[in-house]
């Protein structure tokens, strides 16, 4: 029990208030920077602290696929969503302008699906930079690219000249300036897969990508039937990955009554959580 030392005038004070106690001061709280990242929140704080550490060891590669993937199934998926805002057609060609603007929301539409989660995972700032992408743009700089291209239509093939403003668009500059998601990095950087033939022709069949041929007699995944080359895996990890982000990604929209559209990506991750490979396991030690 606390005692109190009273005058006989502070008596009949205590006796109304009690005895007075230190105040209870709450602790700092200090605001954790946010490293940028795709993966929720809630599954992110499981894992960040191996994934922002750098130093990806056998047993913290197991704590990133456990954060991931229960055996070989997906606990989560990766998800954004955009507002796509289409080009000014002002001053166009009656005959064009819808045509025009359609060309862009799909073009706006095959980066979503076959890019997005693709470029999320490379190193900005570094040698890995994509061709056209070094500097976000803004509004004024969009308008313009997107003026170009409807100029050069003729000339130049048009989603191709517009491909370069959806990382602006739907990236965004923190993108860019942070250096990228780490989340995203360390799954692309520390990850290559083995995946069955069967699974890559039925992929194919599916949904094909003109970019991204398979050779009959000697295809990049390196290994044909029940072969596999550890080498071919390491060396197409690139390749790898932008194959595996197009075939995971599913999206979704709806139009809104000013014009514009929502946009929401998906990233399953059943592929990687059922086929990846640590890198590190693929080398001699």
């Amino acid at each position: 029990m606390k005692r109190c030392r009273l005058s006989f005038f502070s008596a009949l004070v205590v006796i109304v208030s009690g005895c007075a106690t230190e105040p209870v001061r709450a602790p700092l709280k200090v605001q954790r920077i946010s490293t940028p990242h795709l993966i929720s929140e809630s599954a992110y704080s499981q894992i960040s602290s191996v994934v922002e550490s750098g130093a990806w060891k056998p047993e913290q590669m197991g704590t990133i696929r456990n954060g991931l993937c229960v055996g070989a199934s997906p606990r989560i998926s990766i998800k954004r969503s955009f507002t796509y805002t289409p080009p000014s057609i002002k001053g166009l060609p009656v005959d064009e302008a819808l045509r025009w603007r359609m060309t862009h929301l799909d073009c706006a539409r095959k980066f979503l699906k076959d890019d997005f989660f693709y470029y999320t995972g490379q190193s900005y700032g570094g040698a890995s930079q994509p061709e056209d992408l070094e500097q976000p743009l803004m509004a004024d700089q969009l308008a313009d690219v997107d003026r170009e291209a409807y100029d050069r239509r003729n000339f130049v093939n048009g989603p191709q000249l517009l491909q370069k403003t959806y990382a602006a668009r739907f990236l965004k500059p923190l993108f860019f300036r942070e250096g990228g998601y780490v989340d995203m990095q360390l799954l692309f950087q520390r990850y290559t897969f083995r995946i069955p033939y069967d699974v890559i022709v039925k992929f194919e069949k599916t949904d094909s990508s003109p970019r991204i041929k398979l050779p009959a007699d000697n295809h990049y995944f390196g290994y044909d039937g029940e072969k596999f080359a550890a080498s071919m895996a390491l060396d197409h990890q690139d390749f790898l990955w932008r194959w595996v982000a197009k075939n995971s990604t599913s999206i979704a929209e709806a139009a809104t009554d000013n014009g514009e559209t929502k946009f929401s990506v998906e990233m399953k991750l059943d592929i990687f959580c059922r086929y990846s490979v640590p890198v590190d396991e693929l080398r001699s030690h």
